[in-house]
């Protein structure tokens, strides 16, 4: 059986997702129904009013996303403000140097570089290094 769906996935996928799509609109053609739309109508509106509904949660998504982008140097520069700060801060606290936390970081940061390519694979890392 998990071999049929494997192959049908191409078909089970889409009707599926239709199927769920049709569970979650039927209350609104209801609602509709009963305030005497026609149900031809009402699954139409319901439909235009779902397509509406996701195109503004798109529109959302890519403007705060977009926002973000924008706003990346600015956050960069806070970032590297807040790690300044927390080296000093270090400094003082443990009585260390603060070129010794800058090595010790240096190293941590080749470290996390060294696992996240053996995780990724090293074709996807170099694809993500270009860009």
């Amino acid at each position: 059986m998990f071999f049929i769906l494997y192959i049908g996935q191409a078909i089970v996928i889409p009707i599926l997702f239709a199927f769920i799509i049709a569970i979650l609109l039927n209350p609104v053609v209801n609602y509709l129904c009963r305030r005497k739309v026609n149900r031809f109508a009402a699954i139409l509106i319901s439909i235009f009013l779902a397509i509406f509904c996701l195109a503004a949660l798109l529109y959302f998504i890519s403007s705060q996303v977009i926002m973000f982008c924008e706003m990346l140097p600015q956050h960069e520069e806070k970032i590297n403000t807040l790690i300044n700060q927390s080296i000093n801060w270090m400094a003082q606290i443990f009585k260390v140097n603060a070129a010794k936390i800058n090595v010790w970081l240096a190293q941590m940061k080749k470290e996390a570089l060294s696992v996240g390519q053996s995780l990724i694979g090293p074709c996807a890392y170099s694809k993500l290094r270009t860009h």
